[in-house]
């Protein structure tokens, strides 16, 4: 089967969509995560139905997806996105609301973020089926291939800091869901106690967001948002679509 990423017929690794360390926070002290599945939409939450089941995991969900050598490739790219995101030396101040995040190689952030999308869009398990990419799969696909992340506004980020009780809301992960705003649609999923937010088209999207993808100068602004002060429609997605989370 070919590699999705390079094209490529060759053997195929077991690949992560979403990258291992973004489970850990979600493994409780057996290290396993806790989620239910209702076979009957594919889609993951937290209701218990005679549809549902519960099932633990020891790692994180994965597909046959990429070959050896891209799996190498994005493994690089998480790997630093890990040290951005929890490394020992905090790349980020609070100021204002939020945490302000300097020094960030653009290059290798921005191709993570486009990565996370990207592979959300190309797999075939049911929890990622809400991501419908369409044209921008292709391109995503060519750009994260080539290791050109575009400008900042070309398929940027923003992320949120999810607060729950004053606490980082990292104990579940969200599945990728869509979302329109002013009839431009974007993705949303909830990671790691972030809220990664896709705009699919960013000419006509607000500056307060544009604002917040991560700028090739590597400074990227994550403001503090209280889940309750979220939209109500991405509240909802929340509630009713969590991967993983602790039991």
């Amino acid at each position: 089967m070919p590699c999705k990423l390079c094209l490529q017929e060759t053997k195929l690794r077991h690949s992560h969509i979403l990258p291992e360390f973004m489970y850990k926070p979600v493994y409780d002290q057996r290290r396993r995560a806790f989620s239910t599945v209702t076979t009957t939409e594919g889609l993951w939450n937290s209701s218990t139905t005679e549809d549902s089941r519960v099932t633990y995991h020891q790692k994180g969900l994965r597909e046959y997806l990429l070959c050896a050598a891209c799996e190498a490739r994005l493994s690089k790219l998480e790997s630093y996105a890990k040290s951005v995101l929890t490394g020992p030396a905090p790349r980020a101040a609070e100021v204002g609301g939020a945490f302000t995040y300097s020094d960030i190689d653009y290059n290798r952030f921005k191709l993570f973020q486009m990565s996370l999308i990207w592979r959300a869009g190309v797999s075939t398990l049911p929890v990622f089926a809400k991501v419908c990419l369409g044209p921008h799969e292709e391109r995503l696909r060519r750009y994260i291939h080539a290791g050109d992340p575009r400008s900042a506004n070309d398929y940027g980020c923003a992320m949120f800091a999810v607060l729950r009780d004053s606490r980082l809301m990292d104990s579940i992960i969200v599945t990728p869901n869509s979302y329109k705003i002013e009839g431009a649609t974007f993705y949303i999923f909830l990671a790691m106690g972030f809220l990664w937010w896709y705009p699919m088209r960013t000419k006509n999207i607000a500056t307060h967001y544009s604002d917040l993808f991560l700028k090739e100068t590597g400074t990227m602004i994550v403001p503090l948002k209280a889940f309750e002060d979220l939209p109500l429609a991405i509240r909802a997605v929340c509630h009713a679509a969590p991967l993983a989370q602790l039991p």
